[in-house]
């Protein structure tokens, strides 16, 4: 009996586990998300400026686009460790 109460609870602490890793990567992927959209609208800017002749405007839109990226890339190593 008492290893039927002791499964059962390792049981519910491995379900909780897992339950936890995918709240954590649900929100991970939607922090990725969201800075794919920055990038991506960043991206589209620059471009706009490139055609413009605005080279300067292009390169900040370039370097925000670039950190965006870099965050992802953070955030996609944070939860690879995890």
């Amino acid at each position: 009996m008492n290893d039927t109460k002791s499964n059962a609870q390792e049981e519910l602490s491995q379900m909780e586990q897992v339950s936890t890793a995918i709240n954590e990567l649900s929100s991970t992927s939607q922090e990725v998300s969201q800075q794919a959209v920055v990038a991506e609208e960043e991206a589209k800017k620059a471009r706009k400026n490139v055609e413009s002749g605005n080279v300067k405007a292009s390169f900040e839109d370039i370097s925000t686009s670039v950190e965006s990226i870099s965050e992802i890339n953070t955030l996609v190593a944070t939860a690879a460790r995890e």
